[in-house]
């Protein structure tokens, strides 16, 4: 009796492997795109979620003086700690706020000066960010200041 063979021929292995090549050549720079995308957003999303925080927390603080109160001073370290409670990362796995003015292009961190008071605002800096390297999706360095009142005044 005659064995039957079966398998796959080396013409039919290559022709599978090219194929695998072609999709990976394909997927491989729109992978590396939508992360880029993804890690453009996550900056600029802790940006506005730092501004609106220390924007609400300004406000609800001079309800609280018009009624009698009084607050201890907060310091930029206070800050950064209240931001980074969320447990947000920058890209680069570090807490997404840091004490000091924004980091470099690379890291992505969105710095927290000023400490609230009349003559010293809370100022929110978003770092220049590109991590693509290309200027068409790079954000700018942009900042915020609020001051004691909660009102918002962007810069660059």
């Amino acid at each position: 009796m005659k064995k039957l063979q079966s398998g796959f021929t080396l013409i039919e292995l290559m022709i599978v492997v090219a194929i695998i090549a072609i999709l990976a050549a394909i997927a491989i720079p729109a992978y590396n795109g939508y992360i880029s995308e993804a890690n453009l957003t996550r900056v600029d999303t802790a940006y506005q979620e730092g501004v609106n925080f220390v924007r609400a927390e300004m406000s609800r603080r001079q309800a609280i003086v018009a009624r009698g109160g009084t607050f201890p001073t907060i310091t930029p370290a206070l800050w950064t700690a209240a931001l980074n409670t969320d447990g947000g990362t920058a890209p680069d796995g570090n807490p997404a706020f840091l004490e000091g003015s924004a980091t470099g292009t690379l890291a992505g961190q969105v710095g927290v000066t000023g400490n609230g008071t009349d003559g010293n605002p809370v100022v929110i800096a978003r770092p220049a960010f590109d991590p693509a390297d290309d200027e068409n999706t790079a954000l700018v360095a942009q900042t915020a200041t609020i001051d004691i009142n909660g009102v918002v005044n962007y810069g660059s």
